[in-house]
C-alpha cells in the first residue's frame, strides 16, 4: 500500500510538473508523462489515459489563452486531423510503433536544425497548409500519445509566438481528442478504469496548465522560441533512446 501511495504521489507530482512546462511551450506535457506511465500502466495503456488527461490539461491551456487563439489555424487543422485520429487509433490498436518512434525522434532533431537555418527562419506557412499538418500531427498523436513537437516549426513559421502558439494547439487538440477518445473506447483501447484514471491526471495537469499560463505572461519572445527550442532537441533524444 504505502509502495503504491509513492508511485500514485509521484504520478502527480510528475502530471503537474508538466503540465506546467506544457502551459509554458505548447508542447511536453504528454510526452513528459510517456515514459513514467508507461513504466506504470504498459504503452497502450498510457496512450488511452494521456487522451483523456491530455483533453483537460489542453482545454485548461484553451481556456487560459482563448483571446490569443487564431480560430483559422484550428479549423484548417481540425479538418486534416479528426479522420487521420480514427486511423491512427487503429493502427495503434493492431501494430507496435517502436520503429515510428526512432523515426519521430529523428524529425524532432532535424527540426531543431531546420528552424536555425536562414530557410527556416524566413519561410511562412500558409494557412490551408495545416490541414496536411493536423492530419500528419493527430496520426502521429493516436499512435505514440504525443506529437506536440511535431507541429512546432510549422506553427512558429505562421507567427504564432506565447499565449497564440499554446492557446491555438490547444484548441486544435481538444477538437481531434473529442474523435480520438470514442474511437479507442469503440477499439477497445480504452476502458472505464483507464478512463477514470485519465480524469484524475487531467485536473492536476488542468490546475497545471493555468499555472504555465503565469509563466508565459512573464518571459520574452526570444526566451519562448528557445525554450522551445530546447524542448524539441530532448524529446528527439528521448524518443532516440527509448524507441
Amino acid at each position: 500500500m504505502t509502495e503504491e501511495l509513492l508511485i500514485g504521489a509521484g504520478v502527480v507530482a510528475a502530471a503537474f510538473g508538466a503540465a506546467v512546462v506544457g502551459g509554458v511551450v505548447g508542447i511536453g506535457t504528454a510526452i513528459i508523462m510517456l515514459p513514467i506511465l508507461a513504466l506504470v500502466l504498459g504503452v497502450r495503456e498510457t496512450v488511452a489515459v494521456l487522451a483523456v488527461a491530455m483533453t483537460m490539461a489542453n482545454l485548461a491551456r484553451m481556456i487560459a489563452n482563448r483571446r490569443e487563439i487564431d480560430w483559422r489555424v484550428v479549423v484548417w487543422w481540425t479538418l486534416g486531423a479528426l479522420p487521420f485520429a480514427i486511423l491512427g487509433t487503429f493502427i495503434l490498436a493492431s501494430a507496435p510503433p517502436e520503429a515510428l518512434t526512432r523515426l519521430l525522434g529523428a524529425f524532432f532533431l532535424l527540426v531543431v536544425v531546420y528552424r536555425r537555418m536562414p530557410l527556416g527562419q524566413d519561410w511562412h506557412m500558409p494557412v490551408r497548409g495545416f490541414a496536411v499538418l493536423g492530419a500528419v500531427q493527430a496520426g502521429v498523436t493516436a499512435l505514440f500519445g504525443a506529437a506536440g513537437p511535431l507541429g512546432v516549426p510549422f506553427f512558429l513559421a505562421y507567427g504564432l509566438t506565447r499565449g497564440a502558439f499554446v492557446g491555438t494547439m490547444s484548441a486544435g487538440n481538444v477538437a481531434m481528442n473529442g474523435v480520438r477518445i470514442p474511437a479507442q473506447s469503440g477499439f477497445d483501447l480504452l476502458t472505464l478504469e483507464l478512463a477514470l484514471i485519465g480524469v484524475g491526471i487531467g485536473l492536476v495537469m488542468f490546475a497545471g496548465g493555468f499555472a504555465g499560463r503565469w509563466v508565459v505572461t512573464r518571459v520574452s519572445e526570444r526566451f519562448f522560441i528557445i525554450l522551445v527550442e530546447v524542448v524539441l532537441a530532448a524529446v528527439g533524444l528521448l524518443f532516440l533512446i527509448r524507441g
